[in-house]
């Protein structure tokens, strides 16, 4: 049987290349792999999650590895990241939208967060969904599942946010 990551991967990586590249070595922003991620990263013991909780987006598989995957392969990860409903109404004022590397994002600056030193994660995230027909790798992520950002990049206007949008903390 063939492994969907790897599969997904080899067809992200012909049918959009740029997308690609944004997925190996480290992470731009948000949460860090703490060294880069590699081709070899597909074949970890990833774990397809039927039912991965309320931040999924239908029409998306979703692979998980578990905490103790995560600290053989990944011994310095981070979380740098946090979802936009852990935080009070006055922090969630200070939320920016941006383009990331896979399009619009939600952050917040480090130096505006009441948060202490980045802790390690507890598991990490292969989300693959639908390409023009195809299957390919969204996003490989360190820590939980959150939602992602709205399409269009805009925070809701109506405060305070209770829905767990991804907010990279940068």
């Amino acid at each position: 049987m063939t492994n969907p990551i790897i599969q997904a991967a080899a067809t992200t990586k012909t049918a959009i290349p740029s997308h690609f590249a944004t997925l190996l070595g480290e992470r731009p922003a948000g949460s860090q792999w703490g060294r880069d991620f590699t081709d070899a990263d597909w074949e970890l013991p990833w774990q397809e999650q039927q039912d991965p909780g309320p931040c999924a987006v239908p029409g998306c598989r979703y692979f998980r590895l578990d905490a103790e995957a995560v600290a053989q392969a990944f011994p310095r990860a981070t979380v740098q990241a946090i979802p936009m409903s852990e935080l009070d109404i006055e922090t969630q004022r200070l939320v920016e939208p941006r383009e990331g590397a896979h399009g619009p994002e939600l952050a917040i600056k480090r130096s505006k967060m009441p948060l202490e030193t980045p802790q390690g994660p507890q598991e990490a995230w292969i989300i693959l969904g639908d390409h023009e027909g195809q299957e390919v790798v969204f996003t490989a992520h360190p820590g939980p599942l959150m939602m992602p950002c709205p399409k269009d990049g805009q925070v809701p206007v109506q405060l305070p946010v209770r829905i767990p949008f991804a907010v990279k903390i940068v």
